[in-house]
């Protein structure tokens, strides 16, 4: 039996009015550890359970791989109680109902188009600004460990970034 459809969970009013908003779509912004995938999860199965949604009317979208799979774990021990945690999470999906992260949903939607494309690794992406550095059109380069104090303060939040930015260093508009 799931252990997500025995755990106590009272919300807060504002929680209790989005698990049971059942008119158009909503966004659930909170900060870390506040309940938003208790939320999500309770709502889902309201939806379902109100009959408000089918399954395959549902789209749920996260940052994380760990959080979708979170959600559809919790929707699963709600819906279907008396099964396993893995079972219960499979007949959710096999219902049809979507659970992804933001990039792999989005990654979905372009494939289904036909849209082609190829998605660049940090390699692939310094060979690529090294190739075409002059269609930039860029007035000057600054070295990574030159960054002026006005810039510093969002690096850190851009950390890969500025990883590419060094391997940069160096190189030169030509004259």
């Amino acid at each position: 039996m799931s252990s997500n459809a025995n755990r106590s969970f009272t919300p807060t009013e504002q929680q209790r009015l989005a698990i049971e908003h059942v008119r158009g779509p909503m966004l659930v912004v909170a900060g870390a550890g506040t309940g938003k995938t208790t939320v999500l999860s309770r709502r889902i199965a309201h939806l379902i359970n109100s009959g408000a949604a089918n399954p395959n009317e549902i789209l749920a979208v996260t940052y994380t791989r760990n959080g979708a799979a979170d959600l559809i774990a919790r929707a699963g021990g709600i819906l279907y109680p008396d099964l396993e945690p893995q079972d219960a999470a499979t007949k959710l999906l096999s219902s049809g109902l979507q659970a992804d992260t933001f990039h792999a949903y989005c990654y979905s939607l372009l494939r289904a188009a036909g849209i082609k494309f190829d998605l660049l690794d940090d390699q692939d992406l310094f060979v690529l600004l090294r190739r075409r550095i002059d269609e930039l059109q860029l007035e000057r380069f600054t070295k990574a460990g030159q960054v002026s104090p006005r810039s510093a303060g969002f690096l850190p939040s851009l950390p890969r970034r500025a990883a590419h930015a060094g391997r940069l260093r160096g190189l030169r508009r030509p004259a």
